[in-house]
């Protein structure tokens, strides 16, 4: 049994990859919609909506190591609902890159991903992984599919075990734990490096 079958086998609502989502029903925002959803910080009922178009090959790598780094030193911790708490409050507040744009610890690495690949990214949770109440039950990220491409994202994503559903005019990456989204990225991250799919 493949990583992926494992997944939604324990998660029997997630999409076995075989549903069919149909892209003209998911909403493309303009760049003009963009722009102001930026200058605003809203997108999406998200009023702390960051855009990612800029994030970069390198930003991800970056993210990758930072973030893989965070989440062992919180896993390691006597209390690691405290521990992501200090990570928060330890963020640098004038440096997006180092401060992980701000994202719940665990998603920063796959957000970015997906906008390096031509998403946009506009909301997410990491299911409170390490304890405390979150939003989601687990970790996950909302975009619009922009430019991306479904079937590469999707493949991406069913590798790891993660899957993508479509809710309203725009599609969740869900995974069932931090490991499987940084999975994801990881993933993400060598194809667009070695240029497949792209």
């Amino acid at each position: 049994m493949t990583k992926a079958s494992e997944s939604r086998k324990a998660y029997p609502g997630a999409d076995d990859g075989r549903r069919l989502i149909d892209p003209s029903c998911l909403r493309r925002l303009t760049d003009d919609e963009l722009d102001v959803a930026d200058e605003e910080g809203d997108l999406a009922g998200n009023q702390h909506y960051l855009d990612l178009r800029a994030t970069s090959l390198a930003d991800l790598s970056h993210a990758l190591d930072w973030e893989a780094a965070l989440i062992v030193q919180v896993r390691r911790s006597e209390d690691p609902a405290e521990a992501e708490l200090a990570v928060y409050a330890s963020r640098p507040p004038d440096d997006e890159r180092e401060s992980l744009w701000n994202m719940d610890l665990g998603v920063a690495s796959a957000s970015v991903a997906l906008a390096v690949a031509g998403a946009c990214p506009f909301t997410s949770c990491n299911g409170g992984t390490f304890g405390g109440v979150h939003d989601k039950a687990r970790p996950q990220v909302r975009f619009y599919l922009q430019d991306a491409e479904l079937d590469v994202l999707r493949d991406w994503a069913e590798k790891v075990g993660a899957w993508i559903e479509a809710r309203d005019d725009a599609l969740t990456l869900v995974a069932p734990d931090l490991d499987v989204l940084l999975g994801f990225a990881r993933t993400a991250a060598r194809a667009m490096e070695s240029g497949r799919q792209y």
